[in-house]
């Protein structure tokens, strides 16, 4: 007899990824390796974790992962820090080598944007784009409905996720 299990294969890979963006984020907190932000842009460092704010490293759409030129980006730390025209505060992180949930982080670059579609991956060396939050409703996107806020050492950053990262949070909004 066999038995299939009650599960959605791709719900189940996007926890996945928001557990090992998780295992990161702790990692920054705790000293892992941190690189140089971009050149030209305005950075600081809370915590392991570098927050930058640069036109040419920021989400910018769908389809892109980098809005080269576009100096209309603004830096953010939530969406209330953004317009009507890129209502959305998206936050990029550049992992390096190791293994998840272990990788390093190199960068962390925050902006608005018009769209910020999440990436989660599960491996390292990769790149992750968080929609980052202040409450429930900043939580739009299909699969990603919870706001919650993630606080080790230093670093906190508050963003969409799956339901499954609720149990994982310092508190959800």
């Amino acid at each position: 007899m066999t038995s299939t299990l009650p599960f959605d294969s791709a719900a189940c890979f996007s926890q996945v990824g928001a557990l090992a963006l998780v295992g990161l984020l702790l990692l920054a907190s705790c000293g892992g390796s941190v690189g140089e932000p971009p050149a030209g842009s305005t950075s600081s460092t809370d915590g392991g974790a570098t927050s930058a704010a640069t036109a040419s490293s920021a989400p910018k759409d769908a389809g892109s992962a980098s809005a080269a030129g576009d100096a209309s980006l603004a830096a953010c730390a939530s969406p209330a820090d953004c317009t009507a025209s890129a209502p959305l505060c998206c936050a990029r992180l550049e992992t390096g080598p190791g293994s998840p949930p272990a990788c390093s982080v190199k960068t962390m670059v925050k902006a608005c944007a018009a769209a910020c579609p999440t990436e989660l991956n599960t491996k390292c060396e990769t790149t992750e784009v968080l929609r980052l939050c202040a409450a429930s409703t900043d939580c739009t996107e299909p699969g990603y409905p919870s706001c919650c806020r993630f606080k080790q050492g230093g670093t906190e950053l508050t963003f969409c996720g799956p339901k499954a990262m609720e149990g994982l949070a310092e508190k959800c909004f």
